[in-house]
């Protein structure tokens, strides 16, 4: 907490209040789930997530992020962090590379979207649609400039990963979506 909170340059009394909000969640979670029989979790536990999730969300957002791409951005800065971390990861270094190999736009940018989407998956799972999207936006722009690309060229990635993300991500649900359904009829 304390790295990401120099990171996002908080002050102490946000990440204090933070942690305050955090530890009320964990504790009326636990509550909650240490009473017999209640599989669900309390209206009180569900606000005080929500309450959570929307302050931190609110600190963390920025209206502008550290690299070029990041301009074009739906959500700057909000996966900055966690995304990070994925840079450091040389297999994901050397695909991001590889997809970049390709000088044909039409096998360029879905190669590139490929790659970025896996590490948005590495990292938040099947998350929903947007959230995925938005990490691998994220993991695009931040390898170009963590790669040294001019700002030219982080535009560019900037610019053409996107559709290129929306294509993929709506032909990854489109399947996902076949293959429940066939598994479903089949049962």
């Amino acid at each position: 907490m304390e790295e990401k909170a120099r990171l996002y340059s908080l002050s102490f009394s946000e990440v204090e209040t933070l942690i305050k909000v955090f530890m009320g969640v964990v504790a009326e979670l636990g509550k909650s789930l240490a009473e017999a029989g209640q599989a669900k979790i309390s209206k009180e536990v569900a606000s005080l997530i929500y309450r959570f999730q929307e302050m931190y969300g609110a600190i963390s957002m920025r209206n502008k992020g550290p690299t070029v791409g990041c301009k074009l951005c739906k959500v700057p800065c909000r996966y900055q962090y966690e995304v990070g971390v994925l840079l450091r990861d040389e297999l994901l270094e050397g695909d991001f590379d590889a997809s970049l190999s390709h000088s044909e736009p039409v096998k360029l940018w879905p190669g590139l979207a490929r790659v970025s989407l896996e590490a948005s998956e590495s990292l938040c799972g099947n998350l929903n649609s947007a959230s995925r999207r938005d990490v691998a936006f994220c993991f695009a722009v931040q390898m170009a400039a963590h790669k040294g690309y001019p700002g030219s060229e982080q535009r560019k990635v900037a610019k053409n990963i996107m559709p290129a993300l929306e294509d993929l991500i709506l032909t990854t649900d489109e399947d996902r979506t076949q293959k429940e359904m066939s598994n479903g009829t089949k049962a």
